[in-house]
């Protein structure tokens, strides 16, 4: 299978949605990255069931993007999402890359949209690993339209 490919053959970046101004980039596996500057928003969207690995990989590219900057907010659709396996390992690596990365990461909102009550509880256990470095202001929905009032914009405006 190709890096282009995800695990049910599908182009990963043809989500069948309108094409729009915002920059895709596709990641390997199971994530995509989308940058609208002009919304101040960065979208990246999850499916299948991503390792810790992949979560590190996504991050990487996010903040290498050249249109990323520190004050833009972050919604993360999870909707797609099957599962998630993490250890505590695995947890910790992904804090410490916040850690490490945080002023790149900058002081913007985070608002990440989970599948169901499980996954919503899983956030909730991982959240207090957040390093006291990362200024994001994080919160789980289990609404998308309530994650984009949220962070100040329409849901109708996300793709």
């Amino acid at each position: 299978m190709s890096p282009e490919e995800n695990d049910n053959g599908n182009d990963p970046t043809n989500s069948g949605k309108p094409e729009s101004d915002a920059k895709v980039t596709a990641l390997p596996r199971l994530l995509k990255v989308q940058l609208d500057a002009g919304k101040r928003l960065a979208l990246i969207t999850a499916n299948g069931q991503p390792t810790p690995g992949d979560f590190e990989t996504c991050t990487l590219e996010l903040l290498d993007h050249p249109e990323w900057k520190p004050w833009m907010n972050l919604l993360v659709d999870y909707r797609e999402l099957i599962n998630f396996d993490f250890s505590v390992d695995g947890i910790r690596r992904i804090s410490q890359l916040f850690k490490d990365r945080a002023a790149e990461l900058g002081d913007g909102k985070c608002a990440v949209v989970v599948p169901n009550l499980l996954i919503y509880g899983l956030f909730n256990m991982w959240y207090p690993w957040l390093p006291d470095e990362l200024q994001w202001d994080v919160k789980a929905f289990r609404q998308f339209e309530e994650a984009c009032l949220w962070l100040g914009i329409a849901p109708d405006n996300v793709q």
